[in-house]
Formats: C-alpha cells, sequence, structure tokens
C-alpha cells in the first residue's frame, strides 16, 4: 500500500471512529456460517442414501402408512 492510500485510510478511519466495520472479520464469519451450512446438508444426503439403501434392503415392508 503506497504512502497516499495508507494516509487516506488512516484519515477515513479516525473520521468514521467507531462506526467503522471490519467487512474482513465479518465476511470470515459468514463464510464459516455457509460451510457449515454446507456440512449439514451434506450429511442429510448421506443420511438420505443411507435410508434409500435400507428401504430397498426392506421389500416386504410398505412404507407407505396410509
Amino acid at each position: 500500500m503506497g504512502n497516499i492510500v495508507f494516509k487516506e485510510v488512516t484519515i477515513t478511519k479516525s473520521a468514521w471512529g467507531p462506526g467503522l466495520c471490519d467487512v474482513a472479520a465479518w465476511n470470515a464469519v459468514q463464510m464459516e456460517e455457509v460451510a457449515q451450512m454446507d456440512l449439514d446438508f451434506e450429511q442429510m444426503l448421506v443420511e438420505d442414501g443411507d435410508q434409500d439403501k435400507w428401504d430397498k434392503s426392506m421389500p416386504g415392508l410398505d412404507s407407505d402408512w396410509s
């Protein structure tokens, strides 16, 4: 980062003060949340596949209880 840009960032930070948010940290938290959701959905897909295999291995059971 050049000297001029550094000065501009420093001035902006002092002018905005506590109202300046850390976008990088906020973005990292969101990325972690999305990654966790991906893992949750992946686990649900694995469980669905396991359920399908179990259903197919039990031909005498009728899954429609109506």
